[in-house]
């Protein structure tokens, strides 16, 4: 891969389409950079939320072609790829963070239609959850947008309880 970078930051290896692994020069630590069209409405929101459980932003450039963000990286990826869950007080620690992630959105009047949770290294024996790709959101004004919201996310919830359920009792 040609070494590309994004303002100060060098690419590292690609992800997806629009998403890669980062460092600054003469920093070994990692980022994760995500651009796209629609990465200005996950700036303004992220610029928001400061919660030990939503994913931290560290950078971002608006005023470019290529507009982009940067945020902490989550040394173990996706919960939905997690294979090492595997005690059901861990799992429980988690299901209470991740909603703790959520309530937090909630309290500030926002209600994530589409989110990933990812696993991050604190040096527990449980790695922590952070909530991110917040890109599709809905401002909530009252417990009956939030329920419109959250309809949409039967299916999202039961593949994490049950993904996390796997995890414990196979992984």
């Amino acid at each position: 891969m040609e070494n590309k970078q994004f303002g100060e930051w060098e690419v590292l290896e690609s992800i997806q389409d629009r998403c890669f692994v980062v460092k600054q020069e003469n920093d070994s630590k990692k980022y994760i950079l995500k651009k796209g069209r629609r990465v200005d409405r996950e700036i303004k929101l992220l610029k928001e939320l400061e919660h030990p459980n939503i994913l931290t932003m560290v950078d971002y450039n608006l005023d470019t072609d290529d507009p982009y963000h940067v945020t902490e990286y989550c040394e173990f990826g996706k919960i939905t790829t997690a294979r090492f869950i595997n005690d059901p007080k861990a799992v429980n620690v988690l299901l209470q963070r991740i909603f703790r992630g959520l309530a937090y959105c909630w309290s500030k009047g926002i209600a994530p239609r589409d989110f990933e949770i990812f696993l991050k290294d604190n040096g527990e024996e449980t790695p922590h959850p952070v909530i991110g790709d917040l890109e599709s959101f809905k401002k909530i004004r009252s417990i009956n947008d939030l329920n419109k919201v959250t309809e949409g996310w039967k299916k999202k919830k039961e593949r994490i309880i049950s993904g996390a359920l796997f995890n414990t009792q196979y992984g």
